[in-house]
């Protein structure tokens, strides 16, 4: 396996080598790096707060809310709330199954929150 990975690194690197003196080919390869890099650093700024949505609306509520968003805006949602750490629901294609999933995960952890709440 290793054999394989090496010879095609070096075949990589030879063709960047042949290309070296090449301004246009340089440019592009700079500007498919940085676009790699600025992708990999990227946070979207508006993941929505599940349970803030929670608290104000409810259950109903916050599924309707998500029932707005799009299969990749709700597995998104899920990584930053933070709310499978398995990652498993990130291969889901089903927007149910993955609304579902932030409302029970979000519930349950609103619920165990409650304890500490009665308290004050």
């Amino acid at each position: 396996m290793q054999g394989t990975e090496t010879a095609r690194i070096e075949e990589v690197l030879s063709k960047i080598s042949s290309k070296i003196h090449d301004e246009d080919f340089l440019a592009k390869l700079e500007r498919f790096l940085q676009d790699k890099k600025e992708k990999s650093n990227t946070v979207p700024e508006n993941v929505m707060n599940v349970f803030s949505v929670y608290v104000n609306e409810g259950k109903e509520g916050l599924r309707s809310k998500l029932e707005s968003f799009d299969v990749k805006q709700l597995t998104t949602i899920i990584r930053k709330n933070a709310l499978d750490p398995s990652g498993l629901s990130h291969r889901w294609k089903t927007k149910d199954k993955l609304v579902s999933l932030i409302v029970s995960r979000t519930s349950g952890r609103m619920e165990k929150g409650k304890v500490f709440l009665e308290y004050k």
